[in-house]
């Protein structure tokens, strides 16, 4: 991930992707002098454990996520990216390294957002994100599926493919003959894909 002055969600996105089962966290520290925090204020345990490690970044998230992949690919089977406002969802399967051995010869799995409201609130009160915010978008009666943003991803990419890049937007990975497929393991064409409600 890379951020910016997210210090108040931080812990909670993190032991969030610890529950899910990932070995470890890289963090792209986007903060600047003048923001008056960095990530280690309030992830010291969790990098003195060897599960984060943090790496100050003054640019682009694509490079970030590059260099991230260019740094790391060849330790692990799969690399994810997600923002810290992002938690990923897998349901009742017992963990995400046992979910990711189900996509079989995958390069990339891309999994579609699900947008959630405000829920009303309108001031900051220190609970955690999961839970102040728990209301999806309604769907849009012209859309076919569901909210039009839900149709973007966040993705995986399994470590070792050269010449990875993140050029046409931050969230998708691109590399020539790159299989991806969604989180049922339906082959994708394109990567902004329709929303499947069934995922």
């Amino acid at each position: 991930a890379i951020g910016r002055l997210e210090n108040r969600y931080a812990r909670e996105w993190v032991e969030h992707y610890k529950r899910l089962g990932v070995d470890k966290i890289f963090i792209y520290d986007n903060n600047r002098p003048e923001d008056g925090e960095v990530f280690a204020d309030v992830l010291q345990p969790h990098i003195e454990a060897g599960f984060v490690e943090i790496a100050y970044w003054d640019g682009l998230q694509k490079d970030a996520y590059e260099k991230c992949y260019r740094d790391h690919s060849d330790d692990y089977e799969w690399i994810g990216f997600f923002d810290f406002d992002e938690f990923l969802n897998i349901g009742r399967k017992k963990s995400l390294p046992a979910l990711m051995k189900t996509y079989g010869d995958a390069d990339a799995v891309l999994v579609n957002w699900r947008i959630f409201t405000d829920s009303g609130h309108t001031h900051y009160e220190d609970v955690g994100v999961k839970k102040r915010f728990n209301v999806p978008m309604k769907p849009d009666t012209n859309v076919k599926y569901d909210f039009p943003e839900n149709n973007h991803v966040k993705s995986f990419v399994r470590g070792g493919i050269v010449g990875l890049k993140f050029h046409m937007q931050p969230h998708v990975p691109h590399s020539p003959q790159l299989k991806c497929v969604n989180a049922n393991g339906k082959v994708l064409q394109k990567p902004f894909t329709e929303y499947d409600p069934s995922v």
